[in-house]
């Protein structure tokens, strides 16, 4: 296949697909709904591990060192200084986690309007939306024992949502996996109430909102967050684990924690410890009760400190990379991975979820997976960078209307990511000796595609598909259009057996792709090559 990508630049493509049809879809009958089958109960045998560890793979991505982060603390000092007046918020508090550990902490402004003590790390502030993942992890906990599935039904845990209705009769049930990946066509509040009351909702009220309550799309087919979804996820963990949402969280992710400050209610803060919560309107802040969330809580209702957040960014860094050490957690590393990791089923782009986490792929910051919380008086953002094991947190007393401040304040936590990364150098990329070896060997074939080194160099898998004949044609069209190529340079090598390489040739320059069959020999299970800019 022969394209032209660029003004006398001609780039040939390589590729071994195969895929299946899916069987088509049987359209769902809303009215009766088909009786739910009860989750069987399988018996699996027992996990086989491999004797010793994969091989590492090198990579552009650098874990910054204590020392790295340190040297950024006058610019991250300078940078929230700023924010505190133009978020327009009373009091901040930051933290910087690198690994498991709280390497700097910043705190900015004062818990009352009115002059009151200084903001500190162990103040309390209420986290609003960022108690969404806890209730994810939640789920993954009963999940990992056995108790629900991601794809379950929610009906087969709360029957009371069989009360809504779906937009088209092919429409699929909604999953919990739906719920946590704010995928379930669920709107973002619908008749839950909780922000103009002064008492707690109740679950009768939580269920009662649902009857025929239309859902905006149908499940897994667009994004849209739930706030009401969330509530409902809280009482699927009630109902599975037969405790209160708020006592299983507390019991079974908290306390093994450490964060004995995270709590789920105003008057269970010490008066001393608890920043107020203030709403910004025209430069001047305004007092308001506390939303009484009660069987709704699952969704914003929970009260931390910028320490105990902390310890919950070292746990989820803690999970990456995968390996073979004893489990550090109440929750699998491999669910907490998981977690940050795209999980739904709605359409790509730049932002997905994963369990309750915003999974992206920043620019400047590579992998991030990210969450911010708002209610009317507070703010709170929480960033992982898990593959550099770095993380921090910001919780602010003060909000506004739509979370506005707990998005300016994820921005804040990015731009401090920034201003970090910016002390730790970027290596230089060298590839793996079978990957390098690759390389030299497709520029020497540019030069020379003999068929002897051609059937040498690809596997026979790819030899079938693409004959020797057909891929020398394709050489020499694509170095008819490069020159000749004097040498290349590591791009990226995403894993063991994965890498891209820049050629730099006489008439421009192309990007190569190479996949090899196993990561210890220079052979080549896929190929692509692509015109990337020709000389002027």
């Amino acid at each position: 296949m022969i394209e032209r990508l660029g003004p006398g630049i001609a780039a040939a493509s390589l590729a071994v697909a195969a895929c299946s049809a899916s069987p088509p879809m049987t359209p769902a009958v809303p009215e009766p709904p088909p009786k739910i089958a009860p989750m069987p109960t399988v018996d699996l045998p027992p996990q086989r591990f491999a004797t010793a560890p994969p091989g590492t793979t090198p990579s552009t991505v650098v874990r910054p060192t204590k020392e790295q982060v340190l040297a950024a603390a006058p610019d991250l000092d300078g940078l929230l200084k700023q924010a505190l007046g133009k978020l327009g918020v009373v009091g901040l508090s930051a933290a910087v986690v690198l690994g498991r550990e709280r390497i700097w902490a910043g705190s900015y402004g004062t818990r009352d309007r009115d002059g009151g003590e200084p903001i500190d790390v162990d103040t309390v502030f209420r986290i609003g939306s960022l108690t969404k993942l806890f209730t994810g992890l939640a789920i993954l906990k009963l999940r990992d024992a056995g108790k629900l599935g991601l794809d379950d039904p929610v009906a087969r845990h709360l029957p009371e949502i069989e009360q809504v209705r779906y937009p088209t009769t092919d429409s699929p049930r909604i999953t919990i996996r739906h719920l946590v990946t704010h995928t379930s066509g669920l709107p973002r509040l619908g008749k839950l109430d909780y922000f103009s009351r002064k008492e707690a909702v109740t679950e009768p009220e939580l269920l009662a909102g649902l009857k025929d309550l239309s859902l905006e799309a149908p499940p897994g087919e667009a994004e849209a967050y739930s706030n009401l979804g969330m509530s409902l996820a809280g009482l699927v963990v009630s109902r599975v684990s037969r405790q209160p949402y708020r006592d299983y969280v507390t019991e079974q992710l908290l306390e093994p924690l450490g964060m004995g400050a995270s709590v789920w209610d105003q008057e269970a803060v010490p008066p001393d410890r608890l920043a107020s919560g203030y709403r910004s309107e025209n430069d001047s802040y305004r007092a308001g009760h506390h939303w009484r969330m009660g069987a709704s809580e699952a969704c914003g209702g929970m009260y931390s400190s910028a320490a105990d957040m902390a310890r919950f960014v070292g746990s989820q860094l803690d999970a990456w990379p995968a390996r073979s050490d004893p489990p550090s957690g109440p929750v699998r590393r491999s669910s907490i991975r998981e977690s940050h990791l795209l999980a739904g089923p709605g359409p790509s782009g730049a932002r997905s979820f994963g369990i309750n986490w915003g999974s992206i792929s920043h620019p400047k910051l590579g992998f991030a997976a990210t969450h911010a919380g708002g209610t009317l008086q507070y703010g709170a953002t929480v960033w992982l960078l898990p593959e550099r094991g770095l993380g921090l947190v910001l919780l602010a007393n003060g909000g506004g209307e739509a979370g506005e401040v707990a998005e300016r304040l994820s921005g804040v936590g990015g731009r401090m990511l920034d201003l970090i990364l910016k002390q730790v150098p970027v290596p230089e990329l060298t590839l793996s000796p079978a990957l390098a070896a690759a390389a030299t060997k497709v520029r020497a074939l540019l030069a020379a595609p003999e068929t002897d080194a051609i059937e040498q160099l690809f596997n026979e898998a790819f030899l079938k598909q693409f004959p020797p004949k057909r891929i020398t044609k394709l050489l020499t069209q694509s170095a008819d259009a490069l020159g000749a190529c004097t040498g290349h340079t590591p791009l990226q090598q995403s894993d063991a057996k994965t890498g891209v390489v820049r050629l730099d040739c006489e008439l421009g320059t192309a990007e190569v792709v190479l996949v090899l069959e196993s990561p210890t020999a220079a052979q080549l299970a896929g190929f692509a090559i692509r015109a990337v800019e020709p000389h002027d």
